[in-house]
């Protein structure tokens, strides 16, 4: 939905184009993942860093993320995917 934003705290962004379109590569996003058990409260999570690139392609928003490959790798990866039609 146009107007939607993704928080990305103080991480880095950057413009890139794949697959033939206009993407974006985030490097060093906050991404919060359950840290313990049972019921999942503020203070049981945990923050991760991870690298991303996003796009849209046919009306779906694709993220491709890994807290350890870069930009190069990560858009070598989405290039190589096959999207459903």
């Amino acid at each position: 939905e146009e107007g939607s934003t993704l928080g990305v705290g103080a991480a880095s962004t950057t413009p890139i184009t794949l697959r033939n379109t206009q993407g974006l590569y985030i490097e060093q996003a906050p991404l919060y993942i359950k840290a313990k058990e049972g019921k999942m409260y503020q203070e049981d999570l945990e923050t991760v860093a991870v690298n991303l690139v996003l796009w849209e392609e046919n009306g779906q928003i694709i993220i491709v993320e890994s807290y350890v490959l870069d930009q190069t790798t990560l858009i070598q990866i989405a290039e190589g995917l096959e999207v459903n039609e």
